[in-house]
């Protein structure tokens, strides 16, 4: 679930630093190509806090799992958009959409984790989104930084496994 939320808050980063590269491509003015950002943008906040109703309406699982699909098919979307309006609704598409995984994967969290381990569950979640924007400290950084909370808190241990820092805290 954490990589569904890093994919979305990368998804923001990358087309903000390629909006040239869109413009350029669906052959845009640089007032339209702004709304590609900006449609997203609103759309996952106006998302967020209903994110919270419907969970409690469908479930937290298929909530993240209609996010997470919906997201990557609208990504595909935006990929084969050949107009700027087209790349506008998509983006719109998949900001609401997507706009479920965040809330979700703080929610299931609380929900999994004992009391006693969300003190250090709710930072290495957000060390997820914090890192999302800067590639260059995927490697090496989580792991670090899991395996000191791991060793400080007395927490247990923690495991590297396809990339992501933790299984979970024993």
């Amino acid at each position: 679930m954490a990589f569904g939320m890093f994919m979305a808050i990368l998804d923001i980063q990358i087309v903000s630093a390629s909006l040239s590269q869109i413009q350029a491509g669906l052959s845009a003015s640089s007032d339209e190509v702004t709304w590609v950002q900006t449609s997203y943008l609103i759309a996952e906040v106006v998302m967020i806090p209903l994110s919270g109703f419907l969970s409690r309406a469908f479930s937290t699982r298929a909530l993240f799992t209609i996010s997470a699909g919906g997201f990557t098919l609208m990504s595909f979307m935006c990929a084969q958009a050949t107009t700027i309006n087209e790349m506008i609704v998509w983006r719109a598409l998949q900001g609401f959409i997507g706009g479920g995984m965040i809330p979700t994967v703080f929610a299931s969290a609380f929900t999994i984790f004992p009391r006693s381990k969300q003190p250090f569950i709710a930072p290495i979640i957000g060390l997820v989104a914090t890192l999302a924007p800067d590639r260059r400290r995927i490697p090496h950084r989580p792991v670090l930084l899991a395996l000191a909370l791991s060793r400080e808190s007395g927490a247990g241990h923690c495991r590297y496994r396809r990339g992501l820092a933790f299984d979970r805290l024993r």
